[in-house]
């Protein structure tokens, strides 16, 4: 095999595990992560560690976007950053950024093929760890090579037995909102969801959170004690003043780079996590120790202000107008918590676009999946129980099946991977359930892309995303000229993840 990146890409085809994580309490997760510190150990990893400067963030929800917002507020202050994230939207290199960029094909082909050989070398019969794992070590291989002043980490799943929870002494824990999710793993109660997370705390490490359900909380301060880890909930976004170089005043109204109200939460952690990383290893900047006075008296500095507003993360809160007709709102969310705070994105947002007295005829549409270990019900029913208190209401839900898949790198397109749509079928019941009391919209004049007795005038099966958006496209707008469509995409990462690989056509992130 040659060691280019289509090779790599590859090889790590193989590294995708297909077999079931087992509870909490087996053997094999915690084995697993024993077995990561021998690899680690051949990549000489563990002298490296310091040096990475690592802020580590674990929760629920959000922590995706709090890493983007961490690692954009720190590359503003004038530091190399590196920033290990999953999973990846279009491209495996999305995991592994450099200054908030993904690492090239050449980078990645390079430092891949380094640690796998010296892994494979250095433990034959145990081989090379399974995907999130691997990359993990690569992602701290290729941040202590390219000599990164920061280095963020997002926890992948949990965060005791977490793959990036072998950093021994990070320079600063965040914890975002906690919720229900992966309980067959972290436990199905709060408490034991929360203490999960809270493995990542070491002693003598400052930690922020948010704020959390009482169950959850009280567990994230249960085990902060015990490991006397000192435990602080981030001061809110709004009680922030302006640094006077930017014209000074309240912050409350300033806008950021990510849309929604629960953004601006996350925001805040962010803001406490940077201020903590510049108070432990920052000060031999001078104006690092401005900024950590200011932040210390209440004001934000330019640099923070700065970063929140260029912060990004795709398939998060993400508004992309394809064309003059059409508007998509892309938003991940995958817990019943971040649908609803989904849902309030989306009303806000397209509310925000309808003018009163506008000519233009606005409808607001769906396109929705969740994975097979999900329940729908507890995802759809945050959607539809908001959408109604805000009468919002969605004229169309289009239930389709992903181009990708978790079992693999390589992305199908065109037709569904399943030979039957009956998880698809599963979800549109479910939805029409919580419509049932509505009344329903005429018959659609524009037929759906599959012609099925079971679709109705509220909703219809696709069997892939491609096929989906190729049908909004063929939307015969020219007879409908003032028509504008706003379609929310959300239930998967993988879902907006084809989605936003059909808009960009072909382009990167």
């Amino acid at each position: 095999m040659a060691d280019d990146y289509a090779s790599a890409v590859a090889a790590l085809d193989e590294l995708v595990s297909q077999a079931p994580r087992g509870r909490r309490d087996g053997a094999a997760w915690s084995e697993s992560f024993a077995a990561l510190r021998a690899c680690a150990h051949a990549l000489h990893l563990p002298e490296r560690y310091d040096g990475l400067r690592v802020v580590h963030v674990a929760g629920t929800k959000g922590k995706g976007s709090v890493c983007a917002m961490v690692e954009s507020i720190l590359r503003c202050t004038g530091r190399r950053t590196g920033m290990y994230t999953s999973p990846h939207l279009l491209d495996v290199r999305e995991r592994i950024r450099i200054e908030g960029k993904p690492v090239s094909e050449a980078q990645f082909a390079k430092r891949f093929w380094h640690c796998w050989h010296t892994i494979r070398d250095a433990a034959p019969e145990g081989g090379v760890p399974a995907l999130f794992r691997f990359l993990t070590l690569m992602a701290m291989h290729t941040f202590a090579e390219e000599r990164v002043d920061a280095t963020v980490l997002e926890v992948g799943l949990g965060g005791r037995l977490d793959a990036t929870n072998i950093v021994p002494a990070p320079k600063v824990c965040g914890i975002t909102a906690i919720g229900f999710d992966h309980m067959e793993l972290l436990g199905n109660t709060l408490s034991a969801i929360a203490t999960e997370k809270a493995g990542i705390l070491k002693p003598g490490v400052p930690a922020y959170t948010v704020p959390q359900e009482k169950e959850a909380m009280e567990a994230l301060k249960r085990v902060a004690e015990d490991v006397q880890a000192p435990l602080h909930l981030a001061k809110p976004l709004e009680s922030y003043l302006r640094d006077p170089e930017v014209g000074g005043g309240s912050f409350r109204d300033v806008p950021i780079g990510l849309q929604g109200n629960h953004q601006r939460v996350n925001a805040s952690l962010a803001v406490s996590l940077c201020h903590a990383w510049e108070e432990s290893c920052g000060l031999t900047m001078p104006t690092s120790k401005r900024r950590c006075e200011m932040l210390a008296a209440g004001v934000l500095p330019r640099e923070y202000e700065e970063g929140l507003r260029q912060a990004s993360w795709p398939g998060r809160s993400q508004v992309v107008q394809e064309n003059e007709s059409v508007t998509y709102y892309l938003d991940g969310a995958h817990t019943a918590e971040s649908m609803d705070a989904c849902a309030q994105w989306f009303a806000d947002a397209t509310s925000q676009v309808q003018v009163p007295g506008e000519t233009h005829v606005y409808e607001r549409w769906m396109v929705f999946y969740c994975k097979k270990d999900r329940d729908p019900a507890r995802l759809l029913l945050p959607l539809a129980t908001r959408f109604r208190a805000r009468e919002i209401d969605v004229r169309r839900a289009l239930f389709v099946a992903p181009d990708s898949s978790v079992t693999t790198l390589t992305t199908h397109a065109g037709p569904s991977r399943s030979s039957t749509t009956n998880w698809e079928r599963h979800l549109q019941a479910t939805w029409e359930t919580l419509h049932e009391n509505h009344s329903p919209p005429p018959p659609p004049k524009v037929p759906w892309p599959v012609e099925d007795p079971q679709n109705t005038n509220h909703s219809a099966v696709v069997p892939s995303v491609a096929n989906a958006m190729e049908w909004i496209r063929n939307y015969p707008f020219k007879e409908r000229p003032k028509k504008h469509l706003q379609i929310l995409v959300t239930g998967s990462l993988y879902l907006v993840g084809d989605a936003l690989r059909v808009l960009r056509r072909g382009r990167p992130l």
